[in-house]
């Protein structure tokens, strides 16, 4: 009987077998209340706080600095564009977006420019940008 409710009325005892049936005036049990509040705010839970992102951006582009890690790249990447999209930064003045949306583009270039070097360098090319 694996997966189906069986309500005990006064009438059954918790051994019997055959399911309760449901009167009229029977309600169905209300759903939790901090379920029904994560389905009606589900993007707000799945995105971390601005200040979160822009900490890790920053710490993302100081690691960068340091070391000149390319894998670092996407990542510093995926975070301007992450603040650049996020909720609290649209509701904001452009000031931000518009700052990550430009600076998301010169990483990009950046990256790209990057393998590119590193491509002709494995080639044996001899070509600095």
């Amino acid at each position: 009987m694996a997966g189906k409710i069986h309500l005990v009325t006064p009438q059954q005892s918790p051994t019997d077998t055959q399911p309760a049936k449901r009167t009229a005036d029977q309600e169905e049990p209300p759903l939790p209340a901090r379920r029904a509040a994560d389905e009606s705010d589900n993007r707000d839970t799945c995105t971390p706080p601005l200040e979160v992102l822009q900490a890790a951006l920053m710490y993302l582009m100081s690691r960068y600095a340091r070391s000149g890690c390319q894998h670092l790249m996407p990542a510093i990447v995926q975070h301007l564009q992450l603040i650049h999209s996020h909720p609290q930064s649209e509701s904001e003045s452009g000031v931000l977006r518009n700052a990550c949306a430009r600076l998301a583009n010169e990483w990009t270039e950046l990256q790209y420019a990057r393998e590119i070097r590193l491509a002709e360098h494995q080639r044996g090319g001899t070509t600095r940008h």
